[in-house]
Formats: C-alpha cells, sequence, structure tokens
C-alpha cells in the first residue's frame, strides 16, 4: 500500500459478517476512530478490483455523513504502474473522536 495509507478489509471490517450488509452506526464509528479519522479528515480511499471495494467504503462513509470522502483517481494498479513509493508498514494512527450520523441511504 502506499506510505501512510491504512489499509481495511473490505469482507471483515466494511460489511457485517452476519447480515453480510452495510456496517451499523458503531461499527463505523469504532473503524474510523481507530484509523485516525475524525469528522474533518479528509478520507482518500483506492483499492484493487477497479475501486469497487473502496467505493463500497466510500459509499459507506457518506451513509453515515463523513464530509469529504473521496475516491482516488485510478486504482493500486496505476499506482504500482507510475513506480510509486509502497510499504508494507501500518502507520498507528492516533485514534480521534468520530461522530457519525444516523444512516441516510439516499445520496444525493
Amino acid at each position: 500500500m502506499s506510505p501512510g495509507a491504512i489499509g481495511w478489509a473490505w469482507n471483515t471490517q466494511l460489511c457485517d459478517t452476519v447480515r453480510r450488509d452495510i456496517l451499523s452506526k458503531e461499527p463505523v464509528e469504532e473503524l474510523m476512530s481507530s484509523s485516525g479519522v475524525g469528522p474533518d479528515t479528509t478520507l482518500v480511499i483506492y483499492g484493487d478490483n477497479n475501486n469497487w471495494f473502496a467505493a463500497w467504503a466510500l459509499w459507506q462513509a457518506k451513509i453515515y455523513g463523513h464530509a469529504d470522502v473521496r475516491l482516488m483517481n485510478g486504482v493500486r494498479k496505476e499506482w504500482l504502474a507510475e513506480g510509486r513509493d509502497l510499504s508494507k508498514d501500518s502507520p498507528q494512527a492516533p485514534a480521534a473522536a468520530s461522530a457519525s450520523a444516523p444512516a441516510t441511504p439516499g445520496l444525493s
């Protein structure tokens, strides 16, 4: 992953593994907080598979009211093709205060 990036697993951290649905409010808040993402954080998301799972993460962040979330134009494959820096290190982000809004499935 790119240096400073925090990896999220779509199949364990970004979905309810029992209902196979989006997360409820509390797990979203916990994930954001433990990742150092607060209400004023600009969140840039990218991934493999043409950003399918990155779009899933963006959608959930938006559903729960995160104001500034963006999908990187291009995917990890392009990052690699351009010879950009990579890291296996997972940064230790200080926990952030995270308060999600109630879920709003209809986005405009």
